[in-house]
């Protein structure tokens, strides 16, 4: 399964395997997370190659940081498929989160037009530390986060 909004993390709407996936997540966090996420994103957390950003689509660009942000906040997998526009020709990548019972997390699907598809995604292993593309965006988007769910870092 996959949700495009932890808003919409409710379990008894879920599949039971779903369901069972996310026993162990607070509900009431999620969606503040999710909230919190929304309410973080901006140019200044917006992927460069993105630019310029604009909050009448506010998800495009955001992937990468998001899905590194929600990973560190709830743990699973970090995927990445690449996405084809319409005639074939590659777009970019787009990356989201698997939690350990398989239901995916794409708080970014929206960005992705009806002329780009979003290909079958990979597990990214990534290494210990910031990210080595997006590093600044990655942190703003990480510390206004933790800061608005009133969490050190």
């Amino acid at each position: 399964m996959l949700l495009t909004s932890l808003a919409e993390a409710d379990r008894s709407c879920l599949p039971e395997t779903d369901s069972t996936a996310l026993a162990e997540l607070d509900l009431v966090l999620l969606k503040d997370i999710d909230r919190v996420l929304r309410a973080a994103w901006s140019a200044e957390t917006c992927d460069p190659v993105d630019l310029p950003w604009a909050a009448t689509n506010p998800t495009r660009g955001q992937c990468g940081v998001t899905a590194l942000v929600l990973r560190e906040l709830i743990g699973g997998e970090l995927l990445c498929a690449v996405v084809l526009g319409r005639d074939g020709s590659r777009q970019g990548v787009h990356f989201w989160n698997r939690l350990p019972g398989g239901v995916e997390i794409d708080l970014t699907r929206a960005q992705c037009t009806v002329d780009e598809t979003v290909q079958e995604p990979s597990v990214v292993t990534m290494p210990p530390g910031p990210p080595s593309r997006c590093t600044q965006q990655y942190a703003l988007l990480r510390h206004r986060v933790r800061g608005m769910l009133g969490l050190t870092d």
